[in-house]
C-alpha cells in the first residue's frame, strides 16, 4: 500500500514524454490547476455536444496533463490512464485522489446520477474560479505562516541570546564578584537554553511528517474522517456545501430524497454522512424536507420555518440554494476578524518579549560599564 504512489509515479514517468520544454517552467498552483481541469471537463460535457465516451474523454486529459507539469501532472495523467480503461467519469476521479477537491468530486457523483453533470460542471467551474480571485486578492492578508514564521524569529533569537550571549556575561559578572541584574537573570534563567539544541531537529522532523503525510494520504484521511470532529468552521462549510448540492438537485427538478441517499452513500465525511442518513430516514416516514432536515441538525429552527412557507420543491431548493451561498461568507469574515485579533495580539506579544530582551541586555550592560568606570 505504501509503494503505490511509487509505482504511479514510475508508471507515469514511462508513459510522458519528458523532452517537453515546459518541464522547466514552474508548476501551477493546485488550484488553479484544478480550475483548467473543470474548465476541461466542462467543454468536453457542454449540452450542445453528445456525452463523450470514457476513452475519447480519457485522451482529451491525456493531451492536458502533458501541458501541466508537477504532481498535479502527474494525477491528471493517471486520471487519463483510467478513463481510457472504461471507468466512468466519477469512478476515476475517486480512484486518483487530490485530483480534484473531496467536495467538486462529490458534486460531480451526485450530478452524474442526476443527470445535471454539465450544469453542476459549469457551476463548479464558476465556483473554482471566484475562489481563485478570492485567493489572490487575499494573498496580502495575514495567515498562519505569518504567525508561525514570527515565532521561529522570536524562538531563535531568544535562544542565541541566552544560550551563547548570556553565560559569558555571567562568567564576567562571577569573575568580578559582581550580582547580575534581576531583570538579567530572570532572562538567563526563564528561558530554555536547551532549546537551540532541539529547535533544528523539530522542525526537520515536522517537515518530514508533513511530507511523508501528504506523500502517502495521511492528511487526506485525517481532513476527511476527523476534520469535521476538530473543526467547527470545517463542519459549517461542509454542511454548506450539502445544502447546495440538494438545491441545486432539486432545482433541477429532482427529488430530495434521491439526492440525500447519494450523499449518504457517497459522502467522505462519517459524520455528514450520519446526519444525511437520518435525513432520508426522516422523509421516507413522510415528515418533510424541512423537519427532516432539522432534525438531522443541517438547517437551524428559523430556516426550517422559512422552508415551511413554500409550497414547491423546486422554491425550496431555491431557498436552500441561497442559504448555503451565505455561509461561506460569513466564515471567511470570521476567519478576517481572528485573523487581525491574532495579528495584533502576535505583534504585541513579540513587542514585549523583544523589549525584555533589550532592557536585559542593557541593563547588564549598564552595570559593567558603571562597575569598572
Amino acid at each position: 500500500m505504501l509503494g503505490t504512489p511509487l509505482i504511479n509515479r514510475i508508471s507515469t514517468w514511462a508513459d510522458r514524454s519528458w523532452w517537453r520544454v515546459n518541464r522547466l517552467w514552474r508548476a501551477n498552483s493546485i488550484p488553479a490547476a484544478q480550475g483548467s481541469l473543470l474548465r476541461l471537463l466542462e467543454y468536453a460535457h457542454q449540452p450542445s455536444s453528445t456525452s463523450p465516451q470514457p476513452f475519447l474523454l480519457g485522451e482529451i486529459v491525456e493531451l492536458y496533463s502533458q501541458e501541466e507539469t508537477g504532481v498535479h501532472g502527474r494525477r491528471v495523467h493517471l486520471l487519463s490512464k483510467r478513463l481510457k480503461s472504461g471507468l466512468s467519469l466519477p469512478d476515476a476521479l475517486e480512484q486518483t485522489p487530490d485530483v480534484l477537491s473531496d467536495d467538486t468530486m462529490l458534486a460531480i457523483r451526485l450530478a452524474s446520477q442526476s443527470g445535471t453533470l454539465p450544469q453542476t460542471l459549469q457551476h463548479l467551474r464558476q465556483q473554482a474560479t471566484r475562489r481563485l480571485t478570492c485567493q489572490r486578492d487575499a494573498a496580502n492578508t495575514p495567515s498562519w505562516r505569518h504567525f508561525f514564521v514570527l515565532l521561529l524569529i522570536l524562538i531563535g533569537l531568544g535562544t542565541f541570546i541566552c544560550a551563547l550571549i548570556a553565560p559569558n556575561f555571567l562568567k564576567i559578572y562571577s569573575e568580578f564578584g559582581m550580582e547580575p541584574p534581576r531583570v538579567f537573570l530572570s532572562l538567563s534563567h526563564t528561558w530554555p537554553h536547551n532549546l537551540i539544541m532541539f529547535l533544528p531537529v523539530g522542525l526537520l522532523s515536522a517537515i518530514l511528517m508533513w511530507g511523508l503525510s501528504s506523500r502517502f494520504g495521511l492528511a487526506r484521511w485525517f481532513r476527511r474522517r476527523l476534520g469535521s470532529f476538530f473543526s467547527e468552521r470545517l463542519r459549517r462549510l461542509r454542511s454548506a456545501q450539502v445544502l447546495e448540492l440538494l438545491g441545486c438537485s432539486m432545482q433541477a427538478g429532482r427529488p430530495a430524497d434521491g439526492a440525500l441517499a447519494t450523499l449518504a452513500r457517497y459522502h467522505f465525511d462519517p459524520m455528514l454522512r450520519h446526519r444525511l442518513l437520518v435525513a432520508r430516514n426522516e422523509i421516507e416516514l413522510r415528515e418533510g424536507l424541512p423537519r427532516s432536515l432539522r432534525s438531522a441538525g443541517l438547517i437551524t429552527r428559523d430556516q426550517e420555518n422559512s422552508l415551511k412557507l413554500l409550497d414547491s420543491s423546486v422554491q425550496q431548493g431555491w431557498l436552500l440554494q441561497q442559504l448555503a451561498e451565505r455561509i461561506p461568507g460569513d466564515v471567511q469574515r470570521r476567519d478576517r476578524l481572528l485573523c487581525v485579533a491574532a495579528q495584533v495580539l502576535v505583534t504585541c506579544l513579540f513587542g514585549l518579549v523583544v523589549l525584555w530582551f533589550c532592557i536585559a541586555m542593557f541593563s547588564v550592560l549598564n552595570g559593567l560599564v558603571h562597575s569598572l568606570a
